[in-house]
Order: C-alpha cells, then sequence, then structure tokens
C-alpha cells in the first residue's frame, strides 16, 4: 500500500506560536523577560519596547510604521521606539544637569527622572539640592568675587554658593587690599573712620575726630569734637578749664594735643561765663569752675569746683547759657530756669523784695521758678548780667540788665528781679528782620534772620553796633523796629557772635567780619593800631573779610574778653587777640602779628 505523501503546509501558514520564544530571544540578545506593561512590548532588557498598536522590530525588520536597516532597531509601531527611564536605587543622590542650571536628574520610583528646580533656585553641583542664587552672583560668573563688607565672597561654579575671605584690611571690588584711613573701617591708631578722607564732616583726613564748635569765656575756650568730648585751655585760675587742676593749659609747648585733658564726654551743648562753664551730656547737667555767686547751682561746692560738678534740674536740659557770673537752662518743654548772680534780674525770677538780695542756691536740686516767656524758648544766649531769648515762633525775649538798652524793650530799667518789673517783651526788629538766631556780648545784642539781615541794640561803645558811630540803641522806642537799621556789611550773614563791644559775623560765602574794639587785636585784622572799628563814617565800607585761605571758610566765630576764635570748615580752630594765659590755644603766650590764613591752629587732639 502506497502511503499517502502528507501535504506541507506554507511555513506562514504554520503554526508560528512555538518560535515565538526563539524569536524575541534572538531580537532581545536572548534574554528573555517578561512581557512590558501597556503600552510597551517585551524588550525590557533592551530598554526598546514596541507600543501594542505596531509591532516590534526584530532583526532589522521594519515594523509598520517605519523602515529598518540590517543589525538595528526599526522604527516600532506607528509611533516610533521610545526609551525607557533608566533604573536607580531609591536612595540614589539628585545630580545636577549642567552648571548653574535649575534642571535636576532625580530618581523617582526607580527611574531617574529629569526635574527642574521651582522658584528660580539653582541646581547645587555639590550635593544636587535646589538652592537660592547667592545674591551677589548675580551679575557675576563663577569664579569671580564680590564684596560684603571686610569679606571677600567668591561665587561658586553654580553660583548658589561661596567661598568667603576675611579681608585683614578692607575689601573693595572684589579684593582684599591694606587698611588705610578712609576705608570706613576702625583700625589701630585711628580715633574714627567714616569712609573718606574729606575734612569738615567731623572726622579728619587723618581719622582723628575734629571740633564742631567752640566757645569762649574771658580768658579761656572750649571746643566741643564730634564724639561728645569737651576740651579746654587757657586761664584756670578758678578751675574753669575742668580738668581737676587750677594750672592754665596752652601756654607752654606740651600742654595742648593729646595731653590736653578732655574734660567731659557725651556733651550735647556747652556754654562759657567769665570763669565757669556748664555742659549738657547725656547724663545731665555739669558745671565747674567759679562758683562766687552760685553759678554752679549747688550749695555744697565752695568758691570754686576745678571737676565738673552735677546739677540738678526740675525737667531734661536741652541746652545751656552762660553770662559773667550766672546760668540759664533751656528744658525739654521750652522752659527756661536760671541761678546765680541776680544783680540785675538775669535770673528772671520777680521775686527780690529790693535792688540788694541777690540769689545764690543753696542745694542742689532746690525748685527754681521757670522765666516768664509766655512761649516755649528754643535758643538762648547770656551777657554780662542778662539773657535773651529765641522765643517760638520767631520772637526775641530779653531780660536782666538794662543799663544801655540791651534789652531792647524801648527803655533803660532793668527787668526780671523785682515782682514789680514788666515781663520779657519780644524785642521789636520790624517787620523786615524776623529772628533765626541772637547773641548776647557784654552788654550789647544782635540778631539776625534767615534772609541774611543783622541788627544790634545796646551799648554801642567802639563802634560795635555796627552803625559807624558809639551811641548806644535801644533804650528808647525811637530806636527799634523799621527804624533800626541793618548792619552795613558787604554780604548777607548766617551767623554771628557778640563779645565785650566787639562783633563778628560769618557771611554767606564763609568769610568772617569784624567791628568793633579791637585793642587787643581781637577784630583779626594786620593793623593792630586800630583800637576800633565802626565808630566813624565811613569805616563799615571799607570792612574786609578775614581771609582764611582757599579752604578756610567759616563755619562759625566766637568771642571771649578780648579774643576770637573761628571754627573753619574743614575742621581746624583759628584764635587772635589777647594770649596772656595761652588762650589762643597755640602753645604760647606770643600775640600773632599775622592774622588770617597766617594765624596758627589751635592744637586740641
Amino acid at each position: 500500500m502506497i502511503a499517502k505523501k502528507k501535504k506541507l503546509r506554507p511555513l506562514s501558514a504554520r503554526r508560528t506560536h512555538q518560535w515565538l520564544p526563539l524569536i524575541f530571544a534572538l531580537g532581545c540578545g536572548f534574554a528573555l523577560t517578561p512581557a512590558c506593561s501597556d503600552p510597551f512590548g517585551s524588550c525590557v532588557a533592551s530598554r526598546s519596547c514596541a507600543p501594542t498598536g505596531g509591532k516590534q522590530s526584530v532583526g532589522g525588520e521594519a515594523g509598520n510604521g517605519g523602515a529598518a536597516t540590517a543589525g538595528s532597531s526599526g522604527a516600532a509601531g506607528e509611533a516610533g521606539s521610545t526609551s525607557l527611564p533608566e533604573a536607580c536605587d531609591a536612595d540614589a543622590p539628585s545630580t545636577c544637569l549642567g552648571s548653574a542650571s535649575p534642571q535636576q536628574r532625580v530618581c523617582k520610583d526607580g527611574f531617574w527622572i529629569t526635574s527642574t528646580c521651582e522658584n528660580g533656585l539653582l541646581c547645587d553641583g555639590s550635593d544636587g539640592l535646589c538652592k537660592p542664587l547667592i545674591a551677589g552672583c548675580a551679575d557675576l560668573a563663577a569664579g569671580d568675587a564680590f564684596c560684603e563688607n571686610d569679606t571677600r565672597r567668591l561665587c561658586g561654579p553654580d553660583l548658589v554658593s561661596t567661598i568667603d575671605q576675611k579681608c585683614a584690611g578692607r575689601c573693595e571690588r572684589g579684593a582684599c587690599v591694606s587698611a588705610a584711613c578712609g576705608d570706613g573701617k576702625l583700625q589701630t591708631g585711628e580715633a574714627c573712620d567714616d569712609g573718606n578722607t574729606d575734612a569738615g564732616d567731623g572726622c579728619s583726613p587723618s581719622c582723628s575726630w575734629e571740633p564742631i564748635e567752640v566757645k569762649l569765656g574771658a580768658a579761656f575756650g572750649c571746643a566741643l569734637f564730634e564724639d561728645g568730648r569737651l576740651k579746654c585751655w587757657g586761664s584756670n585760675q578758678s578751675g574753669q578749664l575742668g580738668n581737676g587742676s587750677y594750672i592754665p593749659r596752652g601756654m607752654n609747648p606740651g600742654e595742648l594735643g593729646p595731653t590736653l585733658p578732655t574734660t567731659l564726654r557725651n556733651v550735647t551743648s556747652f556754654a562759657l561765663g567769665y570763669e565757669h562753664a556748664c555742659a549738657v551730656s547725656n547724663n545731665g547737667l555739669w558745671c565747674w569752675g567759679s562758683n562766687a555767686h552760685g553759678q554752679l547751682a549747688s550749695g555744697s561746692v565752695p568758691k570754686a569746683a576745678p571737676t565738673p560738678t552735677r546739677v540738678t534740674l526740675d525737667a531734661t536740659p536741652v541746652a545751656v547759657t552762660a553770662g559773667a557770673y550766672h546760668t540759664c537752662a533751656l528744658l525739654e518743654d521750652g522752659s527756661v530756669e536760671c541761678w546765680g548772680r541776680n544783680s540785675s534780674g538775669q535770673l528772671g525770677r520777680y521775686d527780690a523784695v529790693d535792688d540788694k538780695q541777690d540769689y545764690e542756691p543753696q542745694a542742689a536740686g532746690e525748685t527754681l521758678p521757670p522765666v516768664p516767656l509766655d512761649g516755649k524758648a528754643l535758643a538762648l544766649s547770656a551777657g554780662g548780667q542778662s539773657v535773651c531769648a529765641l522765643v517760638a515762633p520767631k520772637a526775641v525775649k530779653c531780660w536782666g540788665g538794662n543799663s544801655s538798652g540791651q534789652l531792647g524793650n524801648g527803655s533803660d530799667l532793668d527787668i526780671g528781679k523785682l515782682a514789680t518789673d514788666s515781663l520779657p517783651s519780644e524785642v521789636n526788629l520790624g517787620s523786615n528782620l524776623l529772628p533765626v538766631g541772637v547773641t548776647m556780648g557784654w552788654d550789647h545784642t544782635c540778631a539776625w534772620s534767615a534772609a541774611g539781615a543783622l541788627k544790634c541794640w545796646g551799648n554801642g561803645y567802639s563802634g560795635a553796633l555796627g552803625y559807624e558811630n558809639d551811641s548806644s540803641l535801644g533804650a528808647s522806642p525811637g530806636d527799634l523796629g523799621t527804624r533800626l537799621a541793618a548792619v552795613p556789611l558787604s554780604e548777607q550773614v548766617t551767623s554771628a557772635a557778640a563779645g565785650r563791644w566787639t562783633t563778628c559775623a560769618v557771611l554767606a560765602s564763609g568769610g568772617v567780619e569784624c567791628w568793633g574794639l579791637g585793642d587787643s587785636g581781637q577784630l583779626g585784622r594786620p593793623d593792630l593800631a586800630i583800637s576800633a572799628l565802626g565808630d566813624d563814617a565811613g569805616e563799615m565800607a571799607l570792612l574786609a573779610p578775614i581771609d582764611f585761605g582757599d579752604d578756610g571758610k567759616a563755619k562759625s566765630v566766637a568771642l571771649g574778653g578780648a579774643f576770637g576764635c573761628v571754627l573753619l570748615a574743614r575742621g581746624a580752630i583759628k584764635c587772635w587777640g589777647d594770649n596772656s594765659f595761652g588762650q589762643l590755644g597755640i602753645g604760647s603766650t606770643e600775640t600773632p602779628t599775622e592774622f588770617g590764613n597766617a594765624l596758627k591752629e589751635t592744637i586740641l587732639d
């Protein structure tokens, strides 16, 4: 029996499921793996799976969606092939994708993914974490440096960290440089450093404190420094220098400068009388020197005190002024209290029973009656036996001795002592002068306006008023108001000082002009033969500003018994006139023969 041949089916018709494992093994490198989860196929080991919508390419065959070359994987299905995420350990650290980049490579759910830092943060290459950009590195590149105070900060590679270096000197433009005066960093040997080398701003170009105010007594002076120190020099027979002795300072070399003692610290206001002084500091009011008439306001102090003595008042003092033998304090509420000699009513007490009664406080803290000003005082200035106050809003009111009309009330009667005396009244300066400042000399007074006009009244001896005569003004109503003319000066004034029949004004240009008595050189002029200026016709027109040099603009001027001093805008003090007790502060008793720019500077610090 002839066996009947079995008809073979075409290969394509044969069952192929038996070959599929081998085919996939060949396509996946013989690594049989579990099927890829939807939407992928099964080639996890090769990191390439075919989407379920098309055929997986094997051995170079092309799927439905693309062609393939021999030995390569074709595009899978219609969408092509897709790379699988790379596996990672759960605790694998993040890494950065580039420098100064917000891109991270983060391990999530067992696979690496790309993530972007939020809120403008950048990836730190040292730990792969998102961190804020260092502000100083915002406009810099990695490796550049910037300064933060005295620290040099080097920007790291990702601009989120810095390498910091504390400079021994100062940091400038991203580099450490050597320390120097004017760099704003206080170094050994510097008293101050305000970040510049400008003069006249309180800290000198050599980084020492500068004086900011100078005032004078009969034959001594004191200067207040920017740091609140008060230093005094000159005559000291009553202990008015406040240094614990009765020995004058300034008559010999070596007595000034760094060796000149500091009288008081943390001072905000001070004033000098004939032979006593007072100052307001951060812990109250202090006075020293002569106490012959109770001007130190302490019954426990003998006739003189060579060191500062505390004065207790009813309220907090903010400013002080001193006359010849009396003292007045401006309190924080705008009231004024006075003590010391009261021979002419200069204390403004209005409680004496007769003209012979004087007033000397017997104990510290004794209640003092305020001067009845009918307004808040803004500033004070005391003369020989008188006091004037600048009262809000813009009025001058005076009390005390008035023999020369220095109170400006149209009479020559003293006020302020007897209960029957008239109260301080506003000085009639006329509508053409609204006062912003007032100064009293021994027995004459001057006030100036914001517009730069200056008017003076009182004793005109030696031309002290500047009206080219020696007549006194103010004792008659007809002397005042608009009839009282402005002193004829070459420029507008910014401030003035009245002394013992001498007056000086600071001009708008920074110059200084002085007139009146000049028998001791207190006018600051080279022609010492002039004993008076301003008492004859035509003299004021010839008055020329004192030349203190190209950098010699005046900030303020002060007058004492028979000498004067100027504080220059650059922070130097120069003095002229009588120097019998070294009050010019030049380390000798020589009388200057050259003036202006040729004057020696005081040696104070």
